[in-house]
């Protein structure tokens, strides 16, 4: 099994060695609506999502894996048809924490 070390863990192995300066507070909302369009733009959006080229597979491995690393069943609720790409964007656009929805 592969081991990911996802931004958050990171971050909290650098915290323990040298302390943060910066303030992460948070993201502003349309700082993160720009990051969901440029995923939709790189990975594919909806009309890309079941046309065999891979997108809703793309998607499925980053939740499953971002579900295994936070040890959580789900990120949130998702869209029914487009689970995985829905499930990633509303979790990255309502978390709460910073590190959490910072991508590896």
């Amino acid at each position: 099994m592969t081991i990911f070390h996802i931004f958050s863990k990171r971050q909290k192995k650098l915290r323990e060695k040298v302390p943060d300066v910066y303030e992460y507070a948070k993201i502003p909302k349309p700082l993160r609506v720009q990051i969901v369009h440029i995923w939709q733009d790189t990975i594919g959006d909806s009309h890309d999502y079941d046309r065999g080229s891979g997108v809703k597979g793309t998607y499925k491995f980053i939740v499953d894996t971002l579900r295994r690393e936070y040890g959580v069943f789900s990120l949130g609720a998702g869209h029914p048809y487009f689970k995985h790409m829905s499930e990633l964007e509303n979790f990255y656009s309502r978390s709460k924490t910073l590190r959490k929805c910072s991508m590896p």
